[in-house]
């Protein structure tokens, strides 16, 4: 798994992790000196994987990626530390506890020290799963794809949150919605459990669900069997769980709306975590990967930012 999340976060260019990353029109990223670079060599701005060239000499960072990669080396650091099978240099023994008080390894005669006295531990093992946990729980970003929302869609640098603005001039790629101001999460789920919330501020007129991936992109979506969302608007919500017709639930005004998938169960919920209010239910036996989806009809942005798996 390890191994796995590294390569996620290695450039292509250099097959380090990522430094400073940019995000390019294709998709693709690269640590911004490394494509800076490579393109002073090919004298076009053009992917070093794809081709495609870029329109933008600067081309956006990726402030999600950026953070993830420093979380990275900062477990993959700690975790050698932790976990290692290093000598106690004060007494020449195997690191096999973890002083929770001190949040250092210690060996079985520091445990008996004078220093350590009426202190808590745990099996270093145990002490590098947890850690890992945490980590893991405070990092679950959710960005949005770029190359599957609607040309009249803006989105954030970091990619974390959409508005709806003035009609760009996009590639017309194969993932992009041309009719419905929709934009998807860059990640997909066919099993588990995953929560993210949506900070819709001011914004009237929005939507937010799930999507299948085989789903139409361009023109109207078609079977609604493709499509789990609800959409809010004059401060009502209306759910579309199909196959049945659209439900209405009034609601006073919320800042943000948690939605819950359980793909294995065939559930997705939605509730206000502010006020711990359960919004909508829908059940389904999901055969499909789900890619999160949000649309804006709002100038004023939806911000999306991930509880957890």
């Amino acid at each position: 798994m390890a191994l796995r999340s590294e390569e996620k976060l290695t450039c292509s260019v250099c097959h380090d992790i990522f430094k400073d990353p940019v995000l390019l029109t294709c998709n693709h990223n690269f640590c911004n000196t490394c494509v800076q670079t490579w393109w002073r060599q090919k004298q076009t701005r053009e992917c070093p994987v794809c081709m495609v060239l870029s329109k933008r000499n600067n081309p956006p960072r990726n402030l999600a990626l950026k953070n993830l990669c420093e979380a990275f080396l900062l477990e993959r650091d700690q975790g050698a530390s932790v976990g290692s099978e290093g000598l106690c240099s004060l007494h020449s023994e195997k690191f096999k506890l973890f002083c929770l008080d001190h949040q250092q390894p210690v060996c079985v005669v520091c445990r008996d020290s004078r220093m350590h006295i009426n202190h808590r531990f745990r099996p270093i093992d145990e002490a590098a799963q947890e850690h890992r946990v945490r980590l893991q729980k405070s990092l679950k970003p959710l960005i949005l794809d770029p190359n599957t929302a609607h040309p009249q869609l803006i989105l954030s640098e970091d990619l974390t949150s959409v508005r709806r603005g003035q009609r760009q001039k996009l590639p017309e790629n194969l993932e992009r919605f041309d009719t419905h101001h929709i934009v998807l999460g860059s990640e997909g789920f066919d099993s588990g459990t995953h929560s993210w919330d949506v900070e819709v501020g001011h914004s009237q007129i929005w939507s937010a669900g799930v999507v299948v991936e085989s789903a139409e992109r361009k023109g109207v979506i078609g079977s609604v069997a493709k499509l789990w969302r609800i959409y809010f608007y004059d401060s009502k919500f209306t759910a579309h769980p199909p196959p049945d017709p659209p439900t209405s639930t009034s609601v006073k005004k919320l800042h943000r709306i948690r939605v819950n998938l359980d793909w294995d169960n065939g559930m997705l919920s939605f509730s206000d975590p502010d006020t711990n209010t359960h919004i909508h239910t829908f059940t389904h036996t999901f055969t499909e990967k789900l890619f999160p989806l949000f649309s804006s009809r709002d100038t004023f942005p939806l911000k999306i930012l991930a509880v957890g798996h």
